[in-house]
């Protein structure tokens, strides 16, 4: 960096750490030409220069973020700061610096065991980094599988520090707060694609299809196996390579069931299914939305309770829905018994809807805590 430069660029970038507004236009004395010539550069917008040497500019808009400092902020050795700031001065910088995790970063804000672990400042630069790699995950939504090996590697630099340890704790408190409730960490990484190895991530079914890969073979066990009754399970592997399917016998139509006792029914009764296994896994979610783009359509059968409808929501975001079964039960569960409600699941319940009234099927929701119960699939008709 040159070193004309560091006055003007150190003030700029504390501005930004502290979240004050960046001036529009801006002044700066003592620049050669050289210097000049590298701030333009940095900026991307030619500067002005008057007789007696002084140099004006116009920021650019994207240069009037704080965010955009971060890298400034970095090659000037500003972000060691963090070591010596309260955990609330270095989590409003971080907001500063990352406005687009602010949501994250006021979740985490919430949990105990989070807030312990960032006092720690020696702990600090790699929470930032498992933070905002998490936040890009998320936003990127499901896609390819990754593996803990792998996503160590691309946040932190270090294949093994997501294997176990504090950071894969951490990681686990973050995605949880996210989803907002407590779940085990398997299903839980899974939900977001995460996996320890893409031979143990798997998605089940019933139904006849071809398969398609990306090396160009046509796979059509599934659809022998369907003809014998039998259901079809791949590793989440084998479902990467899978480019597109076919739909060879009848409507292009399958029961995605969230449990596995009613999925067994569906099978004995030669109905087209597949096995969600709870949250469905990132096998499962790329599988779904492989049917939906070959025009497969479901309808959905799991509990009638919030998890129940948060699942066939997921269900319902990869491929087009004709029916949500728990939906109809809430409706007219004509002899089906509830079963009462725990109060941890009244208290998730009623602060999901206060949160985001518009979910999908909040209606059915507010009547399960208006009874007092919920349903379980078992207990629903084919």
């Amino acid at each position: 960096m040159n070193a004309l430069l560091r006055p003007f660029l150190s003030r700029m970038a504390k501005r930004a750490l502290q979240g004050q507004p960046l001036p529009a236009r801006f002044t700066v004395r003592g620049l050669d030409y050289a210097a000049q010539g590298a701030l333009e550069g940095l900026l991307g917008a030619p500067l002005a220069r008057k007789a007696d040497g002084t140099v004006t500019g116009t920021l650019p808009p994207r240069w009037r973020e704080p965010s955009a400092w971060q890298t400034v902020i970095s090659a000037l050795g500003l972000a060691r700061e963090d070591a010596a700031d309260s955990t609330e001065t270095f989590l409003t910088r971080l907001a500063w610096r990352a406005p687009e995790a602010r949501t994250l970063i006021g979740v985490v804000q919430t949990m105990p065991e989070v807030m312990r672990f960032v006092r720690n400042s020696a702990h600090r630069d790699s929470w930032k980094r498992l933070l905002l790699g998490v936040f890009k995950h998320v936003r990127a939504g499901v896609g390819e599988e990754k593996t803990l090996s792998q996503l160590g590697s691309d946040w932190l630099n270090d294949s093994k520090a997501l294997r176990t340890g504090p950071l894969r704790r951490q990681l686990a408190l973050m995605l949880s707060g996210l989803e907002g409730r407590d779940v085990d960490e398997r299903t839980l990484f899974e939900t977001y694609g995460i996996i320890e190895n893409p031979y143990t991530s798997f998605v089940t079914f019933f139904a006849p299809l071809v398969l398609m890969t990306d090396a160009g073979e046509t796979l059509d066990f599934p659809m022998r196996l369907f003809k014998a009754g039998q259901a079809t399970t791949l590793s989440g592997e084998t479902v990467a390579h899978v480019r597109a399917v076919e739909w060879r016998d009848g409507e292009p139509f399958l029961v995605t069931s969230e449990n596995a006792a009613p999925f067994a029914r569906l099978v004995a009764a030669r109905r087209p299914a597949l096995y969600t296994e709870g949250y469905p896994n990132g096998a499962v979610q790329r599988f779904l939305r492989t049917l939906g783009d070959a025009g497969v359509e479901a309808e959905h059968a799991g509990d009638a309770d919030l998890d129940g409808f948060r699942i066939a929501d997921m269900v319902g975001r990869r491929l087009p829905l004709r029916r949500v079964v728990a939906a109809e039960i809430v409706r007219n569960p004509g002899e089906i018994a509830g079963i009462p409600l725990t109060a941890a699941q009244a208290a998730r319940a009623r602060h999901v809807l206060e949160t985001s009234p518009q979910m999908p099927h909040a209606k059915e929701i507010a009547l399960l805590l208006t009874r007092d119960c919920w349903y379980e699939q078992e207990a629903f008709p084919l």
